[in-house]
């Protein structure tokens, strides 16, 4: 992960137009990639372009798992 482009939790439910507990709840759930993010004591940075992608990428396996079974 590229550290220089990186976001806060703020930034990154701004993005997505979430709350930032959501984003959390997220972060906790493991919908958000452990290699799209750094975590410093309680600290968060994401690479919100590697998030984007790894959610883009799991929504599209999705949608395809689900055409599968029609």
């Amino acid at each position: 992960m590229d550290k220089h482009a990186t976001g806060t939790i703020q930034d990154l439910a701004a993005h997505f137009s979430i709350s930032v507990s959501t984003a959390r709840k997220w972060v906790r759930d493991g919908k958000i990639p452990l290699n799209t993010y750094f975590k410093v004591d309680s600290v968060y940075r994401f690479d919100i372009p590697a998030v984007q992608a790894a959610l883009q990428a799991a929504n599209t396996a999705t949608t395809h798992e689900d055409t599968q079974h029609d």
